[in-house]
Parts: structure tokens; sequence; C-alpha cells
């Protein structure tokens, strides 16, 4: 574990010099845990060397956050969630929190890992604008307003995934699409 202030600088110092970089465009801290408080102060000490240019944190809850933001002096950039159409219901809260204080949310996992790729809403929209039910989530979390990065490692996955600005869900499809619900057979 990397948290607490002279594991982090470590971890960051190990980081940059891995990639051969003098700075990144962003660093997280991947989870809460005891230290958050030592861990964020490092982070905010990195920023402020212009080691990196935005900090922020992932899998932070609402009550995460608030800790930061009472004894720290940066809000974090960003906020990397599990994301996607299964989960929206469950988030808002914490989405409109981030929202609130001007934290924005990356969305991790906006695939649905790729293994609920099947589910027939999912495919109707798809049809509908002759597009594959990736595309569809990727643009679906586009349309939310977060940052969406989607992992593969397949060339053709790759070149489809970034085929998704020329198309836009109406509001009908996006309000189906976060009414998605899994239903496991019995």
């Amino acid at each position: 574990m990397d948290h607490g202030w002279d594991n982090t600088l470590r971890a960051f110092d190990y980081t940059l010099g891995r990639l051969g970089l003098d700075y990144l465009d962003l660093y997280l801290i991947h989870f809460p845990g005891k230290l958050n408080e030592e861990t964020w102060s490092a982070l905010e000490n990195i920023y402020s060397e212009g080691r990196v240019r935005a900090i922020g944190v992932s899998n932070y809850s609402i009550k995460d956050i608030e800790s930061i933001l009472e004894n720290q002096e940066i809000v974090p950039a960003v906020n990397q969630i599990l994301m996607h159409p299964l989960i929206y219901a469950k988030t808002i809260d914490l989405i409109e929190y981030c929202e609130s204080e001007k934290i924005y949310i990356e969305a991790y996992s906006p695939l649905v890992h790729g293994f609920k790729l099947d589910l027939e809403r999912f495919q109707e929209v798809a049809d509908k604008y002759s597009k594959s039910v990736p595309q569809v989530l990727i643009r679906w979390s586009l349309e939310r307003g977060f940052i969406t990065i989607p992992r593969s490692s397949n060339k053709n996955h790759i070149e489809q995934n970034a085929r998704v600005f020329d198309f836009e869900l109406s509001d009908r499809d996006l309000s189906r699409l976060d009414a998605t619900k899994l239903v496991i057979p019995s």
C-alpha cells in the first residue's frame, strides 16, 4: 500500500521513473484508507511542486471526500468510480455531490466489465442507432458528463470505441439506459 506521506512520495517518484517522465497529468489515490489526510497532503505537495497537473481520488464516497475537503486545501479534480447504466441509479447522490464540489466523475468500467453486453435493452438501443453496444455505453457515459476511458487491447475494439461522436442518444434512450437493471434468471 502506498498510503501515507513517505510511501506516496516514493510511489509517485517510482511511477515517474518507470514512465520516463518529468510530470504526470493526473495522479489518484486508488481507494480511501486510514492515512487519507497524510496521503492527500503528499499529493498536494507533489501538485504544488508542479510534478502533477491534477490530483484526484478513486472509489471515494461522499464521506471520504468530505474528510479531504475539511482538512485539505485542494479539491480533488476527479473521483474515479465504477460507472455504467446498471449502477447509475445507485450512485446519483455521489454524482450530484461531486458535481456540487466541481469534482469530475471518471467512469471506471463504462462497458460493464464486458460481460453483460448482451442485455436486451442495450442491444435494442444499439440497433436503433446502428451502433455496437459498447459504442452506445460509451456515448451514454459521455452524455452523462463523465470522463470515459474504455479499456481494450483489441485494435478493432479500440477503433470502434473511438467512433462515438457521430451520434447522440435521445433523452428517451438515455432514460431507458438509466433504468436498466440486471435481472438474473432463477
